[in-house]
């Protein structure tokens, strides 16, 4: 039977691998396995990005499809305003840095796209969630 991890629980667990004890490095260690084994998840299953199916990411976006070339502009002031505040968390995941900066390039090149804003907005408002 498979329980759903608690995320806020093992966020505290995860916190607890920098204790100084040895003991508390373990015991947060085995409760962490125990939560994922509960769960019927493996850990690659539990650090991968859920992926969307190409055509929604590739699919008109309706404010972009109507946006005025002054709301274009907004919309990417807002993008890069949003890239400088996740670029600027500290632990942030290499990948995700390049990404962010792979980002500001496309919107340099006009390349952006509504899917990306979209990403974007999702991103920053979970990363928020885990403070």
């Amino acid at each position: 039977m498979s329980e759903e991890l608690d995320r806020d629980n093992l966020i505290g667990l995860l916190d607890k691998l920098g204790a100084e004890r040895d003991e508390d490095v373990l015991s947060a260690a085995r409760a962490i396995g125990a939560q994922v084994a509960a769960s019927g998840q493996t850990w690659d299953q539990l650090l991968t990005e859920p992926e969307m199916p190409e055509a929604d990411w590739d699919a008109p976006d309706e404010e972009e499809e109507e946006a005025s070339p002054g709301e274009a502009a907004a919309g990417d002031r807002e993008a890069l305003s949003l890239i400088a505040k996740l670029l600027a968390k500290p632990g942030l995941y290499e990948g995700t840095r390049h990404e962010l900066e792979g980002y500001k390039e496309d919107i340099a090149e006009g390349e952006f796209t509504g899917a990306d804003r979209k990403y974007l907005r999702s991103l920053n408002a979970r990363m928020a969630k885990s403070k």
